[in-house]
């Protein structure tokens, strides 16, 4: 699975007493000064750095730091740059959803995986970027040329529907609910609804991105904006952006001084969900019941949906 930033992952201890079985934990491991390495620099530089450091959403990752630097220097792009880049976010998320079904669901169901079809996914968020912006400045604080041209919907529709067939949603569902008990066994009844529900819900939204991008196209068709005059110099100040993603909405908020970015939080889904006492963290200690611990930790985890591999560290006794 790729990371969500470099150096990320998500840990769990399998630990047993003795006497009987002790919960698993959970910790993710986020290094936070990933981003640091991005800071310093002007904006479009910075926002550059953010699409190499998170190779899973970096779309997604630039763009939310592209509205935190406009927040922060008091720039207010034109409606259609916002349809633009929300597109270009729903393309990503796309992306993101195919790499859900042809790596981490074919792994637990120990199917081969289909990397040609995340890279399609992946070729279609930068191809409609370039469609949208053939001068290539998407990122541009303020906004770019925005220029889709005549066609554009025409294009990209089929495109969509094709990566959209390729996730072969359904098909995936029924495999995965047809796995899941034995992966689960001992765990308890109520174990198998819950995560089957997960996998729905990653379904519903898969569908619901797809559906929105194809309402999207014709509302840009023709669609049109000037490049942005900047000042030489970004305005100073504290901004925030946001976007949406395949598993939730990012946060960023950055300071500008001196027309450079020098500080940068984000909070992104995995966060909230993996982060000290989170849903994650709470669903994994009560998986001590499982015959097959690891395995149950992994169909948990993926149920959940993270952006960061999984490491399963090997079971050790604990004498009371």
């Amino acid at each position: 699975m790729a990371t969500a930033a470099q150096g990320s992952e998500i840990v769990v201890r399998l630990r047993e007493k003795a006497d009987g079985p002790l919960a698993p934990r959970l910790a993710l491991k986020r290094p936070r000064e990933v981003v640091r390495v991005a800071l310093g620099r002007a904006p479009q530089d910075f926002l550059r750095m953010l699409s190499l450091l998170f190779p899973l959403c970096g779309t997604a990752h630039a763009v939310a730091g592209l509205r935190a630097v406009e927040a922060a220097a008091g720039l207010v792009p034109a409606p259609a740059h916002e349809q633009a880049r929300d597109l270009v976010c729903l393309a990503d998320a796309i992306a993101a959803h195919a790499w859900r079904c042809a790596f981490d669901w074919c792994a637990l169901l120990d199917e081969p995986a289909r990397p040609l079809q995340v890279a399609a996914a992946r070729r279609a968020t930068e191809g409609i970027a370039r469609a949208l912006y053939p001068d290539g400045d998407l990122l541009a604080p303020g906004g770019g040329r925005l220029a889709p041209g005549s066609g554009f919907a025409a294009y990209w529709d089929p495109v969509f529907r094709a990566s959209a067939s390729g996730l072969e949603l359904d098909q995936r569902l029924v495999a995965l609910r047809c796995a899941l008990p034995a992966a689960l066994a001992g765990a308890g009844a109520a174990w198998i609804p819950r995560i089957q529900a997960w996998f729905e819900v990653a379904a519903v939204q898969a569908r619901a991105d797809l559906d929105a991008a194809l309402v999207a196209l014709p509302a840009l068709e023709g669609s049109s904006a000037a490049a942005a005059m900047q000042p030489a110099i970004l305005a100073d100040g504290e901004g925030e952006g946001r976007t949406h993603t395949a598993r939730g909405e990012l946060h960023y908020r950055v300071v500008l001084r001196a027309g450079l970015v020098v500080d940068c939080t984000l909070e992104a889904p995995i966060d909230r969900v993996f982060g000290a006492g989170g849903e994650a963290c709470r669903w994994v200690a009560q998986l001590d019941r499982a015959a097959r611990p690891e395995a149950a930790v992994r169909w948990v985890v993926a149920g959940l949906d993270p952006c960061a591999p999984l490491r399963i560290e090997d079971t050790e006794t604990v004498h009371a």
